[in-house]
């Protein structure tokens, strides 16, 4: 290590995937599919449509909403707006786990930033051809109207926009 702090890494690390998301695609990226963000949540990976994703950041302020209805777990302060925050595990069937495990917010919303979805991780931003998204297969219920679709390598995406059109 160069005698840098952690936190500072860290920011200069978020800062940097941050102004990459935020890049808006090319007419070269829009001809190779669809652009989509990868995340963890539960040990599990899942894609969003990167043309609806603002920006990620670190979650250090999260209100919880008593009585709210899930997905939506509480409120949470980014560039001077109140945003709405997601915790989409229950939705998608995965297991519970404390709230202060999920350590960052994805952004998402399509003509303002409208939502923030929790994550363990963000991991890349990659693209998908188009024919490869396939419907969810039969079996896939508990969360077939999130969905988006699921690209060849069995990578669910999901339904940015729906998710946005609904809690956003």
């Amino acid at each position: 290590m160069t005698g840098e702090r952690e936190p500072e890494v860290e920011r200069r690390v978020l800062a940097e995937r941050a102004r990459l998301l935020a890049h808006p695609a090319s007419e070269a990226d829009r001809g190779a599919g669809i652009q989509i963000v990868t995340f963890t949540l539960g040990g599990e990976a899942w894609g969003l449509e990167a043309r609806l994703v603002w920006e990620v950041f670190r979650v250090s302020e999260l209100a919880r909403l008593p009585g709210a209805e899930a997905p939506v777990t509480g409120i949470t302060p980014w560039r001077g707006l109140i945003l709405p925050v997601l915790d989409l595990r229950a939705v998608l069937g995965i297991p519970w786990a404390p709230l202060d495990e999920l350590r960052f917010a994805v952004v998402v919303g399509s003509d303002r930033p409208a939502l923030g979805i929790l994550a363990d991780a963000v991991d890349e931003v990659g693209s998908v051809a188009e024919g490869d998204l396939r419907e969810p297969p039969e079996g896939v219920m508990l969360h077939r109207d999130h969905l988006l679709g699921v690209t060849a390598a069995a990578l669910p995406v999901l339904d940015c926009a729906r998710l946005v059109e609904r809690y956003g």
